[in-house]
């Protein structure tokens, strides 16, 4: 898994590249972590993530919880991640941008 990310002046955006496990998604936690008191909102783009197991989904909502709904958003869940989030239910549960 590769983050990269772009800044703007409130918010930032973080691309998922390929896969998020527990490893990748513990990455993705403490990137987050350091970032979350920059900027007033954190957009998660899992357009270009090819897969994610049950951990990687775990740090995903982790991450979510310590941001809460008014600072973090994901956007582009595309094809295969899309149907797993839609499986278990999380579309309706996180802030999700089409």
């Amino acid at each position: 898994m590769a983050i990269q990310y772009k800044k703007n002046k409130n918010e930032i955006i973080i691309y998922i590249v390929g896969e998020l496990d527990y490893a990748h998604g513990e990455k993705l936690y403490e990137f987050v972590k350091q970032n979350s008191q920059i900027y007033s909102k954190v957009i998660i783009n899992l357009e270009r993530l090819s897969y994610i197991n049950l951990e990687g989904l775990e740090r995903l909502v982790n991450t979510y919880n310590i941001l809460g709904d008014e600072k973090f958003m994901i956007e582009k869940v595309k094809g295969n991640i899309n149907e797993i989030f839609k499986k278990i239910g999380l579309l309706p549960l996180l802030p999700v941008s089409k």
